[in-house]
């Protein structure tokens, strides 16, 4: 009998053990929460994945939840970059094939986009890549908890350029070619 209490005892000193040890975990974890919404001044950045309310583009401001409005954006930022970048400076330059460019930017707490960064192994076409998100109208900025924060965006940009071929000669331009090499020959008889 005296065992049987004993355990019991046991039993019920370790489910209070327990039961202390979740509220001190509940608690800590509750204190860096709290911390954590404390420290969330100036300049937070919050991930475009996670965000609570995605920065708004001009035009997709009808919409509703985030789903649509990073839809928008998405189609609206494509339009511009293919309305305003300037893929034949490639060529101009000598590339051909796929061309990848990787573009960072920040969309900050005022709306404006700043912070523009390219990737890629042609100076030429990050230039051209930073010169036309530069171009991104202001928007309405992100929200997280109420509050208007950063957010950083990736914006891949790729093309291919053709590598140009010669075109074939068209039956005019070759009887052209070939009356201008008879000419070329009997003018070089006559030298010799």
């Amino acid at each position: 009998m005296y065992f049987l209490s004993l355990i019991n005892d046991l039993i019920y000193t370790m489910k209070n053990f327990i039961l202390l040890l979740f509220i001190s975990c509940f608690s800590i974890a509750n204190a860096q929460e709290v911390t954590a919404t404390e420290n969330e001044t100036e300049d937070t950045e919050v991930s475009f994945a996670i965000i609570e309310e995605v920065p708004v583009y001009s035009g997709c401001e009808n919409l509703q939840g985030n789903f649509a409005r990073k839809k928008c954006m998405n189609k609206k930022l494509g339009n511009l970059i293919r309305a305003n970048f300037n893929s034949n400076l490639a060529k101009q330059n000598g590339l051909s094939g796929r061309i990848k460019i990787g573009v960072f930017f920040k969309i900050g707490k005022d709306g404006n986009i700043k912070d523009i960064e390219a990737k890629t192994d042609y100076k030429v076409m990050e230039t051209e890549a930073i010169r036309v998100v530069s171009l991104i109208p202001k928007m309405q900025p992100g929200v997280q908890r109420g509050k208007p924060v950063t957010v950083p965006y990736y914006l891949p940009i790729n093309f291919v350029v053709e590598k140009e071929e010669p075109k074939p000669l068209t039956k005019k331009e070759l009887k052209a070619l070939k009356r201008a090499e008879k000419k070329a020959k009997k003018a070089a008889k006559k030298k010799s």
